[in-house]
């Protein structure tokens, strides 16, 4: 796996989501969370490796996803089935970045 591998993967939901941004730092990629109420970066994520890139990534996807069904269906929590469709979705993502 390779950063490169992951980053490609994951392009259309980091391009679409404004609330995350991937940069290069001179201590390597780093994933930023946007405040937009308060205008300011909430929490930066060091990702010193593929892998480590790659479970931040799927937690972030994960939880955008969670919020996205509860806000729709006006719930606070997810049916089994919910669950297993938002797994089924970072399970393939995870597969995807691991191919060669």
């Amino acid at each position: 796996m390779t950063f490169e591998k992951v980053l490609q993967v994951f392009d259309d939901i980091i391009e679409n989501d404004p609330m995350y941004e991937i940069v290069t730092t001179s201590h390597g990629y780093a994933l930023l969370e946007w405040c937009a109420p308060q205008e300011e970066w909430s929490n930066i994520e060091h990702l010193p490796t593929p892998e480590v890139m790659l479970e931040k990534l799927l937690d972030m996807h994960r939880n955008f996803l969670t919020w996205q069904i509860m806000q729709d269906a006006g719930r606070e929590e997810l049916t089994l089935l919910e669950q297993n469709m938002v797994d089924s979705k970072c399970q393939k993502l995870k597969r995807e970045c691991q191919k060669e």
